[in-house]
């Protein structure tokens, strides 16, 4: 674990994980009385934060939230995050329904059947790690609460997740980015049944752009600088793989798990092939 003060008033931790991304950053902001904490690390990290008022959950990926019932537990703090993830996470941790809707998928995707059966023991691996929660209070767009850094405003960026929320600090000029935007990578946005995650992530891109953001504070990373940079690369990337599907597509009929192989290279391990066929689907499904 690693801190970093980036202000009397906002402290980067960064917290080691096993595998890829090697880390996740969490944010310590002073509030009115206490810290407001801003995600919580997976739940075997250990991270013993100060005393808390608040907890907000940008969004209910694991390396995100899987401390919040623990630090709940500890400090009494409440814990805040967008009612579309709180669904989301309901239904995932409902008996047999993520295993279920993964062999729908991959058997649709023609997944040959050994990869299908590793990648469902995978994701169930990988959910246990999701806490089982209900948050104290939602999270919808537009909310603000207050910090010793000003005002705090919820933005509510849908794509990497149906809830996942971006905070906007205006005072400084700072953006808590959650994994909405990274400095060197491409969000993963993923097939999500029931919605366009494409078309969600896209129309957040306006709203950012507007921001005068002086600083980014991504949930994976260092802080930097050029959101708008970061926005048209991440938005390029999408409209060139959308173009090469497009591609493959006019050559001949391709199965999705067909595709897959054809745009990735390295999807030997199980989770590789989850996120690369689930950013597939999300083109496909349209």
């Amino acid at each position: 674990m690693t801190t970093e003060i980036l202000h009397d008033h906002l402290v980067r931790v960064t917290l080691p994980m096993r595998g890829a991304p090697p880390s996740v950053n969490v944010y310590l902001l002073r509030g009115q009385r206490q810290w407001i904490l801003i995600d919580t690390g997976m739940p075997y990290c250990a991270f013993t934060p100060p005393d808390l008022e608040l907890i907000v959950i940008t969004h209910m990926h694991a390396d995100h939230s899987g401390l919040a019932v623990e630090l709940r537990r500890q400090t009494g703090a409440p814990v805040w995050m967008h009612r579309d993830d709180t669904a989301l996470l309901h239904d995932l941790k409902s008996d047999g329904v993520h295993a279920a809707l993964l062999r729908r998928q991959m058997e649709k995707a023609r997944t040959p059947g050994d990869m299908a059966e590793a990648v469902v023991k995978s994701a169930g691996r990988l959910l246990e790690l999701f806490p089982a929660f209900t948050p104290d209070d939602d999270l919808p767009n537009g909310k603000r609460f207050d910090s010793a850094l000003g005002p705090v405003e919820v933005i509510h960026t849908p794509g990497h997740s149906p809830g996942h929320c971006c905070l906007w600090l205006e005072q400084p000029g700072w953006l808590i980015a959650g994994d909405h935007v990274l400095e060197k990578t491409t969000p993963h946005v993923g097939f999500i049944p029931g919605r366009d995650a494409l078309a969600d992530y896209a129309s957040t891109l306006g709203r950012l752009r507007e921001l005068p953001a002086k600083l980014i504070l991504p949930g994976h990373g260092a802080p930097f600088t050029g959101l708008n940079e970061a926005l048209e690369r991440i938005e390029n990337h999408q409209k060139a793989r959308a173009a090469r599907i497009r591609e493959l597509l006019a050559e001949s009929p391709r199965t999705a798990h067909e595709i897959v192989t054809s745009l990735f290279t390295r999807v030997s391990r199980p989770g590789d092939y989850h996120f690369a066929l689930t950013a597939v689907l999300a083109h496909l499904e349209r």
